[in-house]
C-alpha cells in the first residue's frame, strides 16, 4: 500500500515540476521604426537591413547642418549686397555726372558690386543643387527605411557594436 502512494507522489511532483518549468510562448519582440513614421504591417527589418538604415541616417545629419550653415551664409551675403545696391542707388541721384572722375569712380563701384552679385548667384544656384540632392537622398532614405518595422534588440545590439 505504501508503493502506490509514494508512486503516486512521486508522480504529482513530477508533473508539478514540469508545469514549473514549462516553457511559455514567447512573447513578440518589442519593435519600434525609424523617421518616427507610422508602422508599416512589412516584415520586420534584419538587422544588416537596420545597420544599412542608421548608417544612410546619421550620415544626413551633418549635411542637413552643412546646408543650414550654408543657406545662413548665404542669406547674410544677400543682405550686404541689398544693402550695398541701395547705397549706390542713393549715391548715383546725388552723383555729378559733369565730374569724369566721379562717374568713373561710380563706376568701378557698381561694376565691382556686379561682380560680387554674380559670385552669390553662382553660389545661391550651386547650393540650390546640393539642396536638391540632399532632399533627393532624404526621400530615397524615407522610401526605404521610415516606418519600416525592426527589433529594438537589434537597434540596441548594433548601438553597442555587435
Amino acid at each position: 500500500m505504501r508503493l502506490p502512494f509514494l508512486a503516486l507522489m512521486l508522480l504529482m511532483l513530477a508533473v508539478q515540476a514540469s508545469a514549473q518549468t514549462a516553457r511559455k510562448p514567447k512573447a513578440e519582440p518589442r519593435t519600434a521604426t525609424l523617421g518616427g513614421g507610422s508602422p508599416s504591417q512589412d516584415k520586420l527589418m534584419s538587422r544588416d537591413e537596420l545597420r544599412a538604415c542608421l548608417q544612410r541616417q546619421q550620415s544626413l545629419e551633418p549635411r542637413r547642418a552643412e546646408l543650414a550653415r550654408q543657406q545662413t551664409a548665404l542669406d547674410e551675403q544677400r543682405a550686404a549686397l541689398l544693402q550695398s545696391g541701395q547705397a549706390l542707388q542713393a549715391e548715383l541721384a546725388a552723383l555729378d555726372r559733369s565730374r569724369a572722375d566721379v562717374v568713373a569712380a561710380y563706376n568701378a563701384r557698381a561694376a565691382e558690386r556686379d561682380g560680387q552679385v554674380d559670385g552669390w548667384n553662382q553660389r545661391n544656384a550651386q547650393f540650390n543643387d546640393e539642396a536638391r540632392a540632399a532632399q533627393a537622398e532624404q526621400q530615397g532614405w524615407a522610401a526605404d527605411c521610415a516606418g519600416r518595422r525592426y527589433r529594438e534588440d537589434d537597434e540596441t545590439a548594433l548601438r553597442r557594436g555587435r
